[in-house]
C-alpha cells in the first residue's frame, strides 16, 4: 500500500515537472483576466438593424377576368310599308281561308334557284328546316313586325341566327322543301305575333 502511494507521488511530480515553463506563465497571465472579465459589467453584442417586410397570409393574388359585355343590335323599327318584295313573281294564291285551312300568308312564284332577299333591315332570329314550311328563315324587324320565308332549297340560307341584315339583301333561294309541289315563297308577315295578310304591307 505505501509502495502504490510512493508511485502515485513520484508520478505526480514528475508530471508537474515535465510541463514547459511557458505554459506556468500562461496560466499565471489568463486567470487573473478571466477573473477581471467576469467581475466587470455585462457586455452586449449589438446585431446591425434591417428592415423586414411582413409577410402577408395569404402571398398571392387572383386576377378575375372582366365580364363580356352583350352586344346589343338595334334596328329601327318599320313605321310603314315593307322596303321590297322577296322575289320578283305573280302571286299565286293569297292570304286568307282556303279548302283545307287557312292560308296565313301568300304564295310568290318565283322560279327554283330564284334568290330571295329580306324585305326590310332587321334581325334573322331563326333559320330552321323542317315542318310544311321546310327550309324557311324569320327576320325580326323591330316594332313587333317579323317576316318570314319558305320553302327555300335545303341548305342555301346564307345568313345566321343574330345576323343583321338590310333591305334587299339576299338571305338564300327559292325552292320546294316541306309542304309544296312547286317552286315557290312562301311569305308572311307577323304583327305582334299575329300573321297578318302581307299584301298591304308590300310596296
Amino acid at each position: 500500500m505505501l509502495r502504490s502511494l510512493a508511485f502515485v507521488s513520484v508520478a505526480a511530480l514528475g508530471a508537474t515537472m515535465s510541463l514547459p515553463a511557458i505554459a506556468l506563465v500562461e496560466q499565471e497571465v489568463v486567470e487573473p483576466q478571466l477573473a477581471s472579465a467576469l467581475a466587470g459589467p455585462p457586455q452586449r453584442v449589438t446585431s446591425p438593424q434591417y428592415d423586414v417586410a411582413p409577410l402577408g397570409r395569404d402571398g398571392y393574388t387572383v386576377e378575375m377576368p372582366k365580364p363580356i359585355e352583350p352586344v346589343v343590335v338595334s334596328v329601327t323599327p318599320i313605321t310603314g310599308l315593307l322596303s321590297t318584295w322577296p322575289c320578283s313573281a305573280q302571286v299565286n294564291d293569297g292570304f286568307g281561308p282556303r279548302g283545307e285551312g287557312m292560308h296565313n300568308g301568300i304564295d310568290i312564284m318565283c322560279s327554283n334557284g330564284t334568290p330571295l332577299v329580306a324585305s326590310a333591315a332587321g334581325v334573322v332570329v331563326e333559320v330552321e328546316l323542317g315542318g310544311s314550311w321546310g327550309q324557311y328563315i324569320k327576320i325580326d324587324h323591330g316594332g313587333g313586325i317579323a317576316t318570314l320565308y319558305s320553302h327555300l332549297i335545303e341548305g342555301s340560307p346564307t345568313v345566321a341566327v343574330g345576323q343583321v341584315v338590310a333591305a334587299g339583301e339576299g338571305i338564300g333561294l327559292v325552292g320546294a322543301s316541306g309542304n309544296a309541289s312547286v317552286a315557290h315563297c312562301h311569305f308572311e308577315v307577323w304583327v305582334d305575333g299575329t300573321r297578318v295578310d302581307p299584301m298591304p304591307w308590300l310596296p
